[in-house]
């Protein structure tokens, strides 16, 4: 009677596990630095997209202002400066933009407050909330004199492209004048809006490098456009330099001022732009 052939069953040696083991670990790390590289490309790109929906926003809303820039930050001074309005919420309550509601929040910083797709949301920022409504803090960074003082108010906002206006008494009438975009001369090198939080007073510390592993931020200019910028090379000046230059907003950068990245005066190529934004 013929013996019958049980099938040879293939068994991978330990050896041979290894090495397979060895070689996909070889291949995830070969991989997924590009990945990576990949995603914050698609993130930085996002980022980009939603900086210039704000762009294309402003327009129609200058039009339909008698071509005046949307103020960046609209206070009540009765109530410690808190905010009545911003840029974004004018923006999306005049229909130039739609955003998810994020509610108010009296917290300084609400962790797991911010949420949806929304232009005003950078991908690669943290779902954390900053104060908005009745007690958001007023303090941008921005002039120095009181609402009180309504003449050194309005002057020492003169560089600033995107301007504060504070009510005094509610309710009455505002503080402060607006810029239209036809002053902007060199809208191109007029950075406005930036990734970061709250105003600019000339020192970069509150723009925010979250791109290309830290080490860039995206800026949109006057114009629309939007660039992607080394945070190293962007220019900071003191509150001396701020106040005491030229009231222009597209005069240069004031004599003196240094980068992030070196604390010598340096020509930059934001050189003709004020980061001085909402």
């Amino acid at each position: 009677m013929p013996r019958r052939h049980t099938p040879a069953t293939t068994v991978f040696t330990l050896v041979e596990l290894l090495v397979v083991i060895g070689i996909i670990a070889l291949l995830v790390s070969i991989l997924l630095p590009s990945l990576n590289k990949a995603r914050e490309q698609a993130n930085t790109v996002r980022c980009m997209s939603n900086l210039h929906q704000i762009g294309v926003a402003i327009q129609p809303y200058a039009v339909n202002n008698h071509r005046y820039l949307v103020p960046g930050w609209v206070a009540n001074a009765a109530t410690g400066g808190s905010g009545l309005e911003n840029y974004a919420t004018l923006l999306v309550t005049g229909k130039y933009l739609t955003a998810v509601s994020q509610g108010n929040t009296t917290d300084d910083f609400k962790v797991d407050g911010s949420y949806g797709d929304s232009p005003f949301r950078c991908p690669n920022g943290l779902d954390i909330q900053h104060q908005t409504g009745g007690n958001a803090d007023g303090s941008l960074g921005g002039p120095t004199a009181a609402p009180s003082d309504p003449v050194n108010f309005v002057a020492q906002q003169a560089i600033f492209p995107m301007r504060l206006l504070v009510q005094t008494v509610a309710p009455g009438p505002f503080v402060g004048t607006l810029t239209k975009l036809s002053q902007f001369k060199k809208s191109a090198e007029l950075a406005l809006i930036y990734d970061g939080l709250r105003g600019n007073n000339g020192n970069c510390y509150k723009i925010a490098a979250r791109h290309n592993s830290q080490k860039y931020t995206n800026i949109m200019m006057a114009d629309g456009h939007v660039e992607t910028l080394r945070w190293a090379d962007l220019p900071n000046v003191t509150v001396a330099q701020w106040i005491g230059s030229d009231p222009s907003v597209f005069a240069p950068t004031p004599s003196g001022a240094s980068t992030n990245n070196n604390p010598s005066p340096t020509p930059t190529r934001l050189a003709t732009s004020r980061p001085g934004t909402f």
